[in-house]
């Protein structure tokens, strides 16, 4: 039995670009690895050039799924595999030659952590959303950091993903919903107290093309990230003890107090530093200025501080602004947006 399975859908992709990502599994510095590919709608002369080198490598397997889409792609191939850890890659990116030994190794390492992904180049992406999202995310290392702005976006990159099957059996697998399959395990498996954490060098040449399914599906849209965002974040509020305000009377904030009052949260007052929106109400509640925040201080009272708010580098000015005042985050304030 191989350590790690490595599982890999396959789409309707050209032929050098999936030899290129096969290339970079089976050229791994740690080969004790079995590869499955899952045909998902697989061209013919694709599935061709796969079944030649399964007859050459023993490591390669494919997979006809009855079940379309990733979900039931990903699952057909788990039900066939056996390795402790269990690996992601999609069919179009590249991942770096030592990233498997490198996540193997801090998974051994330090065995409080249930999973290990990587930080990634950018490929093929010249949007400002997604360069901004990766120096994000390829900045969030530890655990703390993981948990603590997981209700921002996505925090793993999920073709970076290296866990333990123990763990991934345990938190109940990938489910199938109107929401990102990935973003959705993730939020899952944190909310019952998994640790993850990445690996320091980047592990994967990330392809951003227009037509990658983050940027057509539904499931991945500003409302459905929104939504799974809420859900949970109302289930952590709901954990420690319900209390909570929002700083953010924007437009982003907005729409995160309406999700949340959906779930049955109801923040105990808004803030923001916007000198145009105090004393105006949102929602019912008339918007109190930041400095009044700042000096009541409520988080010594147990009332957790959400920030929304959605310009670019407003999150990390709030944060410097809690954080004078002795907040500290992930315990005191979550940022939401």
């Amino acid at each position: 039995m191989p350590l790690v399975d490595v599982l890999m859908p396959l789409g309707a992709l050209p032929v050098p670009l999936v030899q290129r990502a096969v290339a970079s599994i089976l050229g791994q510095s740690l080969a004790d690895l079995r590869l499955f590919v899952i045909d998902d709608g697989a061209s013919a002369p694709c599935l061709a050039w796969l079944e030649q080198l399964a007859s050459a490598d023993r490591r390669v397997k494919t997979i006809v799924t009855t079940t379309p889409g990733i979900v039931g792609a990903l699952t057909a191939a788990l039900a066939h595999g056996q390795a402790p850890l269990v690996a992601r890659m999609d069919a179009d990116d590249e991942a770096t030659p030592w990233r498997l030994e490198q996540q193997v190794r801090l998974l051994q390492d330090r065995p409080q952590l249930d999973l290990v992904s990587s930080p990634v180049y950018l490929e093929g992406a010249a949007q400002a959303g997604w360069v901004r999202h990766v120096a994000w995310s390829n900045r969030l290392l530890t655990p703390e950091a993981h948990a603590s702005e997981r209700f921002v976006d996505a925090p793993v990159v999920h073709p970076t993903v290296l866990m333990r099957r123990e763990a991934f059996e345990r938190w109940g697998g990938y489910r199938q919903g109107p929401f990102a399959e990935d973003y959705e395990l993730w939020l899952r498996a944190m909310a019952s107290g998994a640790q993850l954490a990445k690996i320091a060098a980047p592990g994967l040449m990330w392809n951003r093309r227009t037509a990658t399914l983050t940027a057509s599906s539904s499931r991945y849209s500003p409302v459905a990230m929104l939504q799974l965002r809420a859900r949970y974040l109302a289930q952590e509020l709901g954990r420690r003890g319900g209390r909570f305000v929002v700083w953010g009377a924007g437009e982003s904030g907005r729409r995160l107090l309406r999700e949340l009052e959906a779930h049955g949260s109801v923040p105990e007052s808004v803030y923001d530093i916007d000198p145009r929106k105090i004393g105006r109400t949102v929602r019912g509640h008339r918007v109190l200025s930041a400095d009044q925040l700042g000096s009541s201080r409520p988080w010594r009272s147990g009332v957790t501080v959400v920030t929304a708010v959605a310009a670019p580098g407003a999150r990390y000015l709030i944060g410097a602004s809690l954080s004078e005042h002795g907040a500290r985050m992930g315990a005191d304030w979550l940022p939401a947006a």
